[in-house]
Protein backbone atom coordinates (compact mmCIF):
# COMPACT_ATOMS: atom_id res chain seq x y z
CA UNK A 1 0.00 0.00 0.00
CA UNK A 2 3.07 2.45 0.61
CA UNK A 3 4.17 2.20 -3.05
CA UNK A 4 0.48 3.21 -4.23
CA UNK A 5 0.24 5.79 -1.45
CA UNK A 6 3.70 7.27 -3.00
CA UNK A 7 2.89 7.36 -6.55
CA UNK A 8 -0.73 8.96 -5.95
CA UNK A 9 1.30 11.51 -4.03
CA UNK A 10 4.07 11.51 -6.80
CA UNK A 11 1.07 12.60 -9.25
CA UNK A 12 -1.45 14.90 -7.07
CA UNK A 13 1.41 17.39 -5.75
CA UNK A 14 1.90 18.71 -9.16
CA UNK A 15 -1.91 19.69 -9.49
CA UNK A 16 -3.68 22.39 -8.48
CA UNK A 17 -4.69 21.99 -4.37
CA UNK A 18 -8.59 22.22 -5.62
CA UNK A 19 -8.39 19.02 -7.75
CA UNK A 20 -6.02 16.56 -5.83
CA UNK A 21 -8.07 15.06 -3.71
CA UNK A 22 -10.45 13.94 -6.25
CA UNK A 23 -7.67 12.77 -8.21
CA UNK A 24 -6.35 10.83 -5.30
CA UNK A 25 -9.38 9.02 -5.26
CA UNK A 26 -10.01 8.05 -8.81
CA UNK A 27 -6.22 6.86 -8.85
CA UNK A 28 -6.65 4.70 -5.88
CA UNK A 29 -10.10 3.53 -7.08
CA UNK A 30 -8.61 2.42 -10.28
CA UNK A 31 -5.38 0.88 -9.29
CA UNK A 32 -6.93 -1.31 -6.68
CA UNK A 33 -9.52 -2.36 -9.44
CA UNK A 34 -6.67 -3.60 -11.49
CA UNK A 35 -5.30 -5.34 -8.44
CA UNK A 36 -6.30 -9.09 -8.04
CA UNK A 37 -8.17 -9.82 -3.86
CA UNK A 38 -4.83 -10.93 -2.91
CA UNK A 39 -2.13 -9.07 -4.30
CA UNK A 40 1.66 -8.79 -3.88
CA UNK A 41 3.87 -6.10 -3.97
CA UNK A 42 4.86 -7.32 -7.81
CA UNK A 43 1.43 -6.82 -8.44
CA UNK A 44 1.59 -3.47 -7.38
CA UNK A 45 4.47 -2.83 -9.85
CA UNK A 46 3.16 -4.03 -12.44
CA UNK A 47 -0.18 -1.64 -12.28
CA UNK A 48 1.77 0.88 -11.33
CA UNK A 49 3.58 0.35 -14.65
CA UNK A 50 0.89 0.18 -16.86
CA UNK A 51 -0.29 3.94 -15.46
CA UNK A 52 3.47 5.25 -16.30
CA UNK A 53 5.22 8.52 -15.25
CA UNK A 54 3.60 10.25 -12.24
CA UNK A 55 4.77 13.27 -14.10
CA UNK A 56 2.99 12.69 -17.04
CA UNK A 57 0.05 11.51 -15.79
CA UNK A 58 -0.41 14.21 -14.06
CA UNK A 59 -0.17 16.33 -17.29
CA UNK A 60 -3.58 15.22 -18.22
CA UNK A 61 -5.09 16.22 -15.02
CA UNK A 62 -4.18 19.72 -15.46
CA UNK A 63 -6.77 21.85 -16.11
CA UNK A 64 -4.65 24.87 -18.07
CA UNK A 65 -1.36 25.06 -19.07
CA UNK A 66 1.66 25.77 -16.83
CA UNK A 67 3.26 28.82 -18.42
CA UNK A 68 3.32 30.58 -22.08
CA UNK A 69 4.11 27.59 -23.76
CA UNK A 70 2.02 24.07 -23.32
CA UNK A 71 3.30 21.71 -21.01
CA UNK A 72 5.81 19.45 -23.82
CA UNK A 73 8.29 21.96 -23.31
CA UNK A 74 7.63 23.43 -19.68
CA UNK A 75 9.51 20.86 -17.82
CA UNK A 76 12.92 21.26 -20.28
CA UNK A 77 12.80 25.05 -19.96
CA UNK A 78 12.47 25.05 -16.17
CA UNK A 79 15.47 22.23 -16.05
CA UNK A 80 17.76 24.22 -18.32
CA UNK A 81 16.53 27.41 -16.29
CA UNK A 82 18.10 25.87 -13.62
CA UNK A 83 21.39 25.01 -15.33
CA UNK A 84 21.72 27.84 -17.01
CA UNK A 85 20.99 30.74 -14.43
CA UNK A 86 23.80 28.39 -12.18
CA UNK A 87 26.27 28.41 -14.93
CA UNK A 88 25.73 32.15 -15.82
CA UNK A 89 25.46 33.05 -12.18
CA UNK A 90 28.92 31.55 -11.67
CA UNK A 91 30.60 33.15 -14.68
CA UNK A 92 29.31 36.43 -13.49
CA UNK A 93 30.41 36.26 -10.18
CA UNK A 94 34.01 35.42 -11.26
CA UNK A 95 34.05 38.27 -13.53
CA UNK A 96 32.77 40.90 -11.03
CA UNK A 97 35.56 39.53 -8.69
CA UNK A 98 38.37 39.87 -10.96
CA UNK A 99 37.74 43.05 -12.44
CA UNK A 100 37.56 44.54 -9.24
CA UNK A 101 40.41 42.86 -8.02
CA UNK A 102 42.14 43.79 -11.56
CA UNK A 103 41.16 47.56 -10.76
CA UNK A 104 41.93 48.02 -7.28
CA UNK A 105 44.80 50.33 -6.56
CA UNK A 106 45.07 50.01 -3.29
CA UNK A 107 43.39 53.34 -2.36
CA UNK A 108 40.36 53.13 0.24
CA UNK A 109 40.25 50.40 2.56
CA UNK A 110 38.72 46.62 2.75
CA UNK A 111 35.63 48.48 3.52
CA UNK A 112 35.31 50.42 -0.07
CA UNK A 113 36.99 46.99 -1.45
CA UNK A 114 34.30 44.36 0.11
CA UNK A 115 31.29 47.02 -0.89
CA UNK A 116 32.52 47.51 -4.18
CA UNK A 117 32.67 43.67 -4.77
CA UNK A 118 28.81 43.10 -3.31
CA UNK A 119 27.34 45.92 -5.14
CA UNK A 120 28.85 44.36 -8.52
CA UNK A 121 28.29 40.66 -7.16
CA UNK A 122 24.44 41.72 -6.94
CA UNK A 123 23.81 43.96 -9.52
CA UNK A 124 25.49 41.21 -12.37
CA UNK A 125 23.71 38.17 -10.37
CA UNK A 126 20.47 39.94 -11.04
CA UNK A 127 21.13 41.01 -14.63
CA UNK A 128 21.98 37.67 -15.19
CA UNK A 129 18.73 36.07 -14.13
CA UNK A 130 16.41 38.52 -16.03
CA UNK A 131 18.43 37.82 -19.09
CA UNK A 132 18.48 33.97 -18.52
CA UNK A 133 14.48 34.09 -17.92
CA UNK A 134 13.67 36.96 -20.46
CA UNK A 135 15.54 34.97 -23.39
CA UNK A 136 14.91 31.58 -22.45
CA UNK A 137 11.32 32.48 -22.13
CA UNK A 138 11.64 33.60 -25.51
CA UNK A 139 13.14 31.09 -26.90
CA UNK A 140 11.20 28.33 -25.90
CA UNK A 141 7.63 30.58 -26.47
CA UNK A 142 9.42 30.37 -29.99
CA UNK A 143 9.66 26.81 -30.50
CA UNK A 144 6.29 25.86 -29.21
CA UNK A 145 4.87 27.83 -31.90
CA UNK A 146 6.82 27.01 -34.61
CA UNK A 147 5.65 23.52 -33.45
CA UNK A 148 8.88 21.64 -32.27
CA UNK A 149 7.87 19.03 -29.44
CA UNK A 150 9.42 17.09 -26.71
CA UNK A 151 10.52 13.61 -27.27
CA UNK A 152 8.44 11.23 -24.67
CA UNK A 153 11.42 8.93 -24.52
CA UNK A 154 14.30 11.73 -23.71
CA UNK A 155 14.84 14.78 -22.34
CA UNK A 156 15.39 16.76 -25.70
CA UNK A 157 13.47 18.59 -27.82
CA UNK A 158 12.88 17.39 -31.61
CA UNK A 159 11.97 18.46 -34.67
CA UNK A 160 8.66 16.76 -34.47
CA UNK A 161 5.74 18.74 -35.26
CA UNK A 162 3.95 19.02 -32.45
CA UNK A 163 0.30 20.36 -31.82
CA UNK A 164 -0.41 23.62 -33.35
CA UNK A 165 -2.24 26.53 -32.12
CA UNK A 166 -4.48 28.27 -33.73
Amino acid sequence: MKMIDKYIHEVTYRLSPKIQDDVALELKSSIEDMLPDDYTEEDVKKVLAEFGDPSKLARQYRERPSSLFGQQVYDFFISLLKAGGFIFIVMALVIAVTGVMAAYTGEGGLFTLVTTISGDLIGAVLNIVAHVFFWGMLVFVFLERIGVNRDDNSSALTGKPGNRRI
